[in-house]
């Protein structure tokens, strides 16, 4: 038992190590003096038309010098980002640039060459990583993340083997040495065709810049075919002003930012007025129901068969399937409590996108440990319902959400390694998720179940008869097939412009970066899922429906089928993925963002409905 104990403690600060041993943006800054060696290391070959990415050292590619270990923290291993040491050798020289520099000599096979252009077919990009920094490309005042392998051209295929690396460079003074801050990374690709030669009879090989030509993309290409290649670089420094606060602008800026700023001001003015107006039509019947059911307690006037007082003696009465509810709600509330705590840590600087799988590891280490807060809700859920199967409503809570991600993470992976992937996780990382997952969430949601079952149970402000009432026939817009579809397409309009941006920044390999307005917008998409889950409530129960429960959360969740049918837009329209394994990873990281959807936004309305339930019943007088 304590070599077990052991072993979880040790996963566990592991994880911990990998997932916050990240600087924070702005406090551990490093410095290069002249003579000093500025590591080039190398991330996966990755397509944004196959979404399946590879080693850089599994092509034939310049071997490292000198092989540097990496420390990878959870996220990145999850998400296939392998970082590896590259065979370029960058020296700080602010006084003179260095052209022409031959890294290595490699023979092609014909096996190289067909894996070569193919992944020219499919536009793979080589990453390449200075200081943290992804190398970028200006293409006509664009700036691309990621070196393009090759091209094609009138049917021939040429391999871009010499990469002009400019670094722009901050000066700063430190002692009596200058020091530089590496504040950006530009790549310019060539393709050079290398010069024969002779000598003792042997034939030799030399680049065309070495006879004292400037390398421009007017030379000779190296035509892709079996057979030598020659590899090199040129390093230009560049001295800028640009302060190292905004090294990271230049990737920000990807697309068109006038159009993303307007779209999220629009989903901004949408969610305000949509709320406002919800709000105070709601506030003004609720107001005049109240003093209009008080005065009739006054006059001793019976007309409880008006409106939804006649259902206060049935508006708590438990719904079908208890425990599953009770389930959803627990998960939901830890999903919920989750993503507030990330986008609190994004905002201060502890979680990002420049720290390469910060916030993957940031949503499971905040997940696992909030597994107490999903078995104390649940529990206290199943309790106020009079659920009596306290052990397996724990249980699933532990396991339902949990084990539905890891079954489609398998089948995904599955296919990666089918492919021979990089993407495709390793047995230990499973092992370390398996070992949080049993080892620390489970326990912490039975520690919680356990407290909220010894717990009083939540008390009703009206008690509840033993038979129920008759429910009339409802309008068609109440039934649940409607109430889903009508629910659901409120809340997503407001934030589906903002869901388009996170799908490009996913998809397309870009940085996602204004979680400030992405928190305003997800706050005020709740407050939306809260208003129209109230309205569907309240007209429910004036119409004398009484089984609010399922239909208060439903109502919300099918703001995740347009999300769905909003992700199969995307698909056939921005992306160009013929693959099956990338079907399979599209869609199967689809499905578990949208079951996440779709227990979030059930959720915030089930407690809107909850809370606005006992809060009107507790207004009037019981009977």
């Amino acid at each position: 038992m304590n070599r077990k104990f052991a072993f979880v403690i040790l996963v566990l600060s592991s994880v911990l190590q990998g997932g916050f041993g990240f600087s924070i943006p702005g406090v551990s800054i490093q410095q290069f003096t002249d003579g000093q060696e500025i590591p080039v290391m190398v991330n996966e070959l990755d397509s944004v038309e196959t979404q399946l990415p590879f080693k850089y050292s599994e092509m034939k590619y310049c071997p490292a010098i000198k092989k540097e270990e990496v420390d990878e923290n959870l996220g990145s291993l999850i998400l296939g980002e392998v970082t590896e040491s590259s065979g370029y050798r960058v020296i700080m020289n602010s006084k003179s640039d260095l052209v022409c520099q031959k890294v290595c000599q490699l023979d092609l096979t014909d096996k190289d060459v067909r894996d070569f252009r193919w992944m020219i077919d499919r536009n793979y990009r080589q990453n390449l990583v200075i200081d943290n920094l992804p190398a970028y490309v200006n293409r006509s005042g664009k700036h691309l993340i990621g070196v393009p392998i090759g091209f094609k051209k009138k049917g021939e295929y040429y391999l871009n083997n010499h990469l002009r690396f400019t670094i722009h460079v901050y000066p700063v003074t430190t002692g009596e040495r200058p020091a530089f801050r590496i504040v950006g990374f530009e790549v310019e690709p060539f393709s050079l065709a290398y010069l024969l030669g002779e000598n003792n009879h042997q034939t030799t090989y030399d680049l065309p810049c070495r006879s004292g030509g400037e390398v421009s993309h007017t030379l000779p290409h190296f035509p892709l075919q079996p057979g030598i290649v020659l590899y090199s670089y040129d390093v230009v420094f560049r001295q800028t002003t640009k302060p190292f606060a905004s090294r990271w602008d230049v990737y920000k800026f990807l697309g068109n930012e006038n159009i993303h700023w307007i779209s999220l001001t629009f989903s901004l003015v949408i969610n305000l007025i949509l709320t406002s107006i919800i709000t105070q039509i709601l506030r003004n019947a609720l107001r005049n129901d109240i003093r209009f059911y008080n005065e009739l307690d006054k006059t001793d006037d019976v007309l409880d068969n008006v409106g939804w007082k006649q259902v206060q003696n049935d508006a708590f009465r438990p719904p079908r399937s208890p425990l599953l509810l009770s389930v959803l709600i627990g998960t939901g509330t830890q999903i919920v409590t989750m993503t507030g705590f990330l986008l609190l840590f994004t905002l201060i600087g502890f979680a990002s996108e420049t720290h390469r799988g910060s916030l993957v590891t940031t949503c499971i280490i905040l997940y696992v440990f909030l597994g107490f807060v999903a078995g104390l809700v649940s529990a206290r859920i199943y309790k106020m319902l009079q659920g009596v199967h306290w052990l397996w409503c724990t249980i699933f809570t532990a396991m339902f959400y949990p084990a539905t991600c890891f079954i489609i993470f398998n089948i995904i992976n599955l296919f990666l390694v089918a492919e021979r992937s990089s993407g495709s996780v390793p047995f230990t990382v499973f092992v370390a998720l398996i070992a949080l997952w049993f080892g620390i969430s489970a326990p912490l949601v039975f520690l919680g179940g356990l407290i909220g079952y010894k717990s009083p149970a939540i008390t009703h402000p009206c008690h509840t008869n033993p038979v129920p009432k008759r429910i009339p026939s409802q309008p068609w817009y109440l039934r649940k097939r409607y109430v889903f579809w009508i629910g659901g397409a409120i809340p997503f309009g407001t934030v589906c412009i903002e869901l388009y941006f996170i799908l490009t920044s996913m998809w397309h390999h870009y940085f996602y970066y204004l979680f400030a307005f992405l928190m305003v917008i997800i706050v005020l998409f709740s407050m939306t899922l809260a208003c129209i889950s109230i309205i569907i409530t309240y007209l429910q129960l004036c119409n004398g429906d009484f089984r609010w429960w399922w239909k208060s959360f439903i109502s919300t969740a099918g703001t995740a089928v347009y999300f769905v049918l909003m992700a199969v837009y995307y698909y056939l329209t921005e992306l160009e993925v013929t693959r099956v394994s990338s079907m399979v990873l599209y869609f199967g990281y689809t499905l578990i963002l949208a079951i996440t959807f779709f227990i979030f936004c059930g959720t915030v309305g089930f407690f809107a409905s909850f809370i606005f339930v006992r809060k009107i019943y507790s207004l009037i007088k019981s009977d």
